[in-house]
């Protein structure tokens, strides 16, 4: 690989990683809407097919959690949570996550939803600049 393709490759993982972090520090506090946000404005212009839909399952994580919090809509949260996770297969380059950890917390958001309930223990932190987790109140009760 020329020394070109490889500062190109590492300027996307640059900015992959940049939008990300901003997205993450906004969902680990509480900021749902706003880390919807962030992560549409990288998706919207993302040319890797993988990255975009990294990107559009994280967005749709947020905005199923936006939909709890701000809308008490749980209907529509289920749908968003299964429609991310069926996105969420890999982390592109640039962006560290532990992906098995996120992913088994928004299946146990779904599945509590599935159930009649929402425990906000179960959304994941994304651990981005050790951000507190926020809390949200249960939109079933």
């Amino acid at each position: 690989m020329d020394a070109d393709r490889e500062l190109t490759l590492a300027g996307v993982a640059d900015g992959r990683r940049a939008c990300f972090d901003a997205g993450a520090a906004r969902f680990d506090a509480g900021a749902y809407w706003d880390a919807h946000e962030a992560w549409e404005a990288r998706w919207r212009v993302e040319r890797d097919e993988a990255a975009r839909r990294f990107f559009q399952g994280m967005i749709q994580i947020a905005a199923a959690l936006h939909k709890l919090q701000a809308q008490r809509a749980p209907e529509a949260a289920a749908r968003l949570f299964a429609k991310g996770l069926a996105k969420l297969d890999a982390a592109p380059p640039g962006v560290e996550l532990d992906l098995a950890r996120v992913r088994s917390g928004v299946e146990a958001c779904a599945l509590g939803l599935a159930e009649g309930r929402f425990d906000p223990g179960d959304v994941p932190r994304l651990g981005v600049n050790g951000a507190p987790a926020a809390s949200i109140a249960d939109p079933m009760r």
